[in-house]
């Protein structure tokens, strides 16, 4: 588990190496601080307000005052130096944990469309929330570690110089108990991985029951779904009872075991009549220090080894989605002129394919309608005209090239989409037209939306463009929503235009406004619908049937055809 941690945390050697050099600091300053109280306890035993202090064969004679003065300077050494290093260690853990969260984001973000489509929302929201906290956590533990293990040989170097044989001893049978709690070290680590099983699982429950709550109302199970959430909850709740358990126990049963060893030790030196006190004091006050920070050290230990599994699982879906990233350079587009699908097939993963031997065309200026029922692969085939997928099988060309020698960013700079369900930004109208797209001004949003058929309803609200829709776009209606994604697609210009299943929230008005937009639409555009509403499909130049993986062309639409 140190292993995993060193590897992970690589790339902040510098900083934790900052943090540790302030920490260094304040060790010194407190083992100088430590002689210099053991000093001072002797003088209180020999009633004496004189001290000889011998260093490099050269000795002194230092009075009370003087011992007090250098003791509280170096306790406010100390206290600067200790705020230094909880500075350092704070920014640092901040930093990390920052950019932690954006690099799991830009991992996702930029892998392919199958890569995320294949983990579910759940997993994401769990890496993004208790994985990572569960790797910060470790970086903080990290980071205590490296100063721990050096403020811990500093101290029991020390004893050992004043303690000789006795705290020698000590800190062999302290090594030896080190080595006899490794089977704790190796049950916290399957605390920890238990506890990463257990946690995704969870997360997807709950997402399931929010995203669910309508349904849930609405087939009155709502209590049945909050007992299929409580077994989860049940699961989680033991499997993070034994997880702080087992970072815990092991540092608890070393300091115990210490300063056994301690009061031991200084049994023996009593017990051999030592004649000097000072050292008898400096050897426990060190033994006693050098036992806190071998235990902080051991906690450090045991915290690395129950997250090291948080840290495995983060690093492999980071690396899964990074080698899925998508190749964006090629060549530009230009204008899309006819887009030919060349005996395509396509399968996810193992699974038996979903399309064999497609072919098929759309050219700018028509329409085209999908028809088929459901699963026959139509949203398929809109996802390789996309190219959010590739074919298995077969290829694609554009304007008699190969579409795999054309730009991925070009091309989605120039095609769009409408999906079947209108999900919009947390923002405004403004920005859920625009999209993140900043080349696209208020002009062509308006635009837009007059062409969605949309914009006399947008600007009869109080705030107009600025009007806030709501998480998923909530506070609009399904058709509002529908027909913003309408405008979003249509505010780019597309030269494809993919609608999937575009008016299954739409009424009446609003599939009229619909089949208008198409038809402002389509002399600057080739335009896929895929439908199962034969009124939609009015608009169609063309109707393309797909069943058991292949398309054919037909003349009319049957209720059979639309599935």
């Amino acid at each position: 588990m140190v292993r995993t941690a060193a590897g992970h945390y690589r790339a902040w050697t510098r900083e934790i190496a900052s943090t540790a050099a302030a920490a260094v600091v304040a060790a010194l300053s407190e083992l100088a601080t430590v002689l210099l109280i053991a000093q001072l306890a002797s003088l209180v035993v020999d009633d004496a307000t004189d001290a000889s202090i011998s260093l490099l064969g050269t000795t002194w004679t230092v009075e009370l005052e003087v011992l007090v003065a250098v003791g509280l300077a170096l306790v406010v050494v100390r206290f600067a130096a200790d705020q230094l290093a909880n500075l350092l260690q704070a920014r640092l853990v901040a930093r990390y944990d920052a950019a932690q969260r954006l690099r799991v984001v830009e991992a996702m973000a930029t892998s392919t469309w199958t890569a995320q489509a294949g983990t579910r929302g759940g997993e994401v929201v769990d890496l993004l929330t208790t994985y990572l906290n569960q790797t910060r956590v470790a970086m903080k533990a990290f980071s205590d570690g490296c100063v721990s293990i050096v403020s811990f040989a500093l101290m029991m170097t020390a004893g050992i110089l004043a303690g000789g044989v006795v705290a020698l001893g000590v800190g062999a049978l302290l090594g030896g108990i080190v080595l006899a709690l490794r089977p704790l070290t190796a049950w916290a680590r399957r605390c920890g991985a238990a506890l990463a099983d257990a946690s995704p699982v969870f997360a997807t429950r709950i997402t399931e029951t929010v995203d669910l709550s309508r349904e849930l109302k609405a087939f009155g199970v709502t209590d049945a779904g909050v007992e299929r959430v409580r077994g989860s909850i049940s699961e989680v709740e033991g499997a993070w009872r034994r997880f702080y358990y087992s970072q815990a126990v092991a540092p608890s049963v070393l300091l115990t075991a210490t300063l056994l060893l301690v009061i031991g030790g200084l049994g023996l030196v009593i017990d051999a009549e030592a004649t000097d006190p000072e050292q008898s004091i400096a050897m426990v006050l060190l033994l006693y220090r050098a036992a806190q920070y071998g235990r902080s050290l051991q906690s450090s230990y045991q915290v690395l080894s129950t997250t090291a599994p948080f840290i495995d699982r983060l690093d492999a879906e980071v690396a899964a989605h990074t080698a899925a990233r998508e190749d964006l350079g090629g060549e530009p587009v230009g204008e899309i002129g006819r887009v030919a699908l060349l005996d395509v097939g396509f399968a996810y993963g193992d699974a038996a394919p979903v399309l064999t031997g497609v072919t098929m065309h759309v050219a700018r200026g028509e329409v085209v309608g999908l028809v088929g029922a459901s699963g026959a692969g139509k949203t398929t085939i809109a996802n390789l005209l996309l190219r959010l997928t590739r074919p298995t099988g077969g290829h694609i060309e554009l304007d008699g090239r190969p579409m795999d020698g054309v730009s991925l960013a070009s091309w989605r700079a120039q095609v769009a989409l409408v999906p079947q369900e209108g999900v919009l930004l947390d923002d405004t109208v403004r920005t859920n037209v625009r999209f993140l797209r900043p080349a696209i001004d208020d002009h062509a949003v308006v635009d837009a939306l007059r062409s969605a058929r949309v914009l006399d309803e947008i600007e009869a609200m109080p705030d107009g463009l600025e009007h806030q829709v709501g998480e998923r776009g909530r506070l609009l209606s399904g058709g509002q929503r529908q027909r913003i994604c309408i405008a979003r697609a249509l505010a780019g210009h597309p030269q494809l235009l993919v609608f999937d299943e575009p008016t299954s929230a739409l009424d009446a008005r609003s599939e009229e406004a619909f089949r208008l937009a198409v038809q402002a639409v389509r002399s600057e555009a080739a335009v896929v619908i895929i439908a199962h509403r034969s009124e939609t499909l009015q608009v169609c130049d063309r109707i393309l049937r797909v069943a058991d993986g292949v398309v054919a062309e037909v003349t009319e639409a049957s209720p059979t055809d639309l599935g």
